[in-house]
């Protein structure tokens, strides 16, 4: 929700950007503005922007720790999904194991270990899920 509130302010920006721009043309055009040559525009207004660009640098610091929470909370919920979704494809795994040492009965000694940690596992899932 946020990116599409950015990218429509960004797009309301650069919409009045062009309108002033092509009023001044318009004006221009018109007679109704006369450029003088011999002033210096281009230096008055970067000296302008790099002004309004320094306040509002200064003035975003709220702003910007905002659209940082944001994304680290994006990156967090991202992050808790891919842990759902590794933790059941641990379980899936590790089911497909049992199920084919028990039917492979000649692997079971070498797996024992693994195998009586995924048994504990499994039965501790399914009494949590019994007390759900």
């Amino acid at each position: 929700m946020l990116i599409y509130i950015l990218f429509i302010s960004g797009l309301v920006s650069a919409l009045c950007a062009v309108s002033i721009v092509l009023l001044q043309f318009y004006k221009i055009k018109r007679g109704l503005i006369h450029v003088d040559e011999n002033f210096d525009g281009p230096k008055q207004v970067s000296l302008t922007l790099r002004i309004i660009l320094r306040y509002f640098l200064r003035r975003s610091v709220h702003f910007r720790k905002f659209i940082m929470q944001y994304a680290l909370h994006m990156i967090v919920r991202v992050m808790f999904y891919l842990d759902k979704g590794f933790s059941k494809l641990y379980a899936f795994s590790r089911n497909m194991f049992v199920k084919n040492a028990v039917r492979n009965r000649g692997t079971v000694p070498h797996f024992w270990n693994h195998l009586k940690v995924y048994k504990q596992e499994m039965d501790k899932e399914r009494a949590e899920d019994s007390t759900k």
